[in-house]
């Protein structure tokens, strides 16, 4: 059986036995050509035979087109840039024994500098630092239940790397280092931690070394004490020693460091 006959019979063409005209010959081949192009049509996808109807082109039955999806521009948020309204965690440091006071003693500054910072190594408008080893004082103020105090004001006083105060009742005030600042304050953080960038204190008889301190919350003087350190022999309370260790600072140069804490009585 003749393939002609067979499509002829597909497209439901009267099958004459007798042989077909030429015009009946040219009309039969267009109709196959559209019975085949329809054929490959089927059997294109989607993408392909959107490409033939508009541009004429059948696509490569094998060739894949992958969509591209663009994601829409937002502004980035990054976790340091996140705000929120949650509290900073503060720990309870436990039960503390409560700091001992001590004498004011008689070198309390009479004129405060007007430079009253927590860095006593230098003077506002000097370019020059103070002599003496760096010391970098650094503790806590908490209740002896161990909860932080936030923003009370812990002052600091002592005297320069010769043993000299700023003070008109030492008699060589006057010899004093005036790159020196003498008397600094911070206020505590809400984690109860304070610092100082000082110096280690120089001795005079017939005392040990020492830092003198005071604290005040809402302008009222709750304490007023010393602290010594542990590399020396002062024979002081335990609570009243600041444990002092080496280090270097961020220009590699050695310094010393000492941490403290005081307590208040809940």
């Amino acid at each position: 059986m003749s393939p002609t006959y067979t499509l002829s019979r597909c497209l439901g063409w009267p099958v004459r036995r007798a042989q077909p005209t030429l015009g009946e010959r040219n009309m039969k081949r267009l109709l196959m050509s559209l019975a085949l192009l329809s054929v490959v049509l089927v059997g294109c996808s989607g993408d392909d035979a959107a490409t033939v109807a508009t541009t004429g082109a059948v696509a490569s039955p094998t060739s894949t087109s992958t969509p591209t999806t663009v994601a829409p521009e937002t502004d980035k948020v990054t976790p340091s840039s996140v705000v929120t309204d949650a509290p900073p965690v503060v720990a309870n440091i436990g039960p503390v024994e409560p700091t001992p006071a001590q004498q004011e003693g008689p070198y309390y500054p009479v004129d405060k500098l007007t430079d009253r910072d927590n860095d006593l190594t230098v003077v506002a408008g000097s370019n020059d630092a103070a002599d003496g080893a760096v010391l970098l004082l650094d503790g806590l103020l908490v209740t002896t239940d161990g909860d932080p105090i936030e923003g009370a004001v812990v002052e600091i006083w002592q005297t320069d790397d010769e043993g000299v105060y700023l003070h008109p009742n030492d008699p060589k005030t006057e010899l004093r280092d005036r790159e020196f600042q003498f008397y600094g304050e911070a206020v505590t953080a809400v984690d109860g931690s304070w610092s100082f960038r000082t110096i280690m204190p120089g001795e005079y008889e017939p005392r040990p070394r020492h830092i003198h301190t005071k604290v005040v919350i809402d302008g009222e003087v709750v304490l007023t004490s010393q602290i010594y350190f542990s590399t020396d022999d002062s024979g002081e309370d335990r609570r009243l020693i600041a444990d002092v260790a080496t280090a270097t600072d961020d220009a590699g140069e050695p310094i010393l460091t000492a941490t403290y804490v005081i307590a208040l009585s809940a």
